[in-house]
């Protein structure tokens, strides 16, 4: 039993184990709420501090489509964070396929949440299809807030994880708000053209973009956003989502 500041939970099933933390479902004692729990794994590789660090960053941030953190404790003396849980992920739905009206939809919602971390003095670090999680049928939220850094111009240094969506100056540990932009560019991309980017079979970004008309006028955008100097992207997410809205004003995305 996990007991939080502001309830108590019972944990049941392990659901996922990343390279720092491990996370399982759980519920509320009181209405058997469906929910998550996240703590860092027992070898050590994550310290108690980076993950309050991970609550403060969550905790300061307040959008429909940014994971809310729920509560706060202790799970067999590691630090716990507790989360709403969701039906899946976006890289399930890309697995399957998605509509071209509901892959638009979730990336408004991506940009829109990420626009509000930009916003308020921070870069996510990790934007993929693993860390955006569907509730419902159409609410898409960003989770995973574990590498998430407050931004200045003179940049920060994280750890890179997932090659196949970084930025190319992430490989020198530098990440700011375009490289956040860069990532949710590869996500887009993805979402539209049901191609996974760690699939060995998987065309270039580019010529996998559906060839309808309407996706034809993302692609300035699109292109832009996945620019390798991150001077020639957009300046935050705030920014690509407005060129977005602007590639498809007027058209009508079934």
């Amino acid at each position: 039993m996990l007991t939080g500041a502001r309830g108590r939970y019972r944990i049941l099933d392990p659901l996922a184990r990343g390279h720092f933390c491990e996370v399982f479902d759980a519920v509320t004692l009181d209405d058997e709420e469906r929910l998550v729990v996240k703590v860092p794994r027992p070898d050590g590789a994550l310290t108690d501090d980076a993950l309050l660090a991970e609550a403060e960053v969550a905790g300061a941030l307040e959008h429909d489509n940014v994971m809310p953190l729920v509560d706060t404790g202790r799970l067999d003396g590691r630090v716990a964070l507790v989360f709403p849980r969701g039906a899946g992920t976006v890289c399930e739905q890309i697995a399957v396929g998605m509509w071209p009206s509901a892959a638009i939809e979730f990336a408004r919602q991506l940009l829109a949440g990420l626009a509000h971390v930009h916003a308020r003095g921070y870069v996510h670090g990790d934007i993929k299809p693993d860390n955006l999680i569907v509730f419902g049928d159409d609410l898409l939220r960003i989770a995973d807030f574990g590498f998430a850094r407050r931004w200045s111009p003179a940049g920060v240094r994280t750890v890179p994880l997932t090659t196949e969506y970084m930025a190319p100056e992430r490989q020198q540990g530098q990440v700011s708000p375009r490289s956040d932009v860069y990532e949710a560019a590869v996500v887009i991309v993805e979402m539209l053209s049901g191609w996974l980017v760690g699939d060995p079979s998987c065309p270039s970004l580019q010529r996998a973009m559906p060839q309808a008309r309407w996706a034809r006028e993302l692609t300035p955008a699109l292109a832009r956003a996945l620019s390798p100097e991150p001077a020639a992207r957009f300046l935050d997410a705030g920014e690509f989502a407005r060129a977005l809205e602007q590639a498809l004003r007027g058209w009508v995305v079934n």
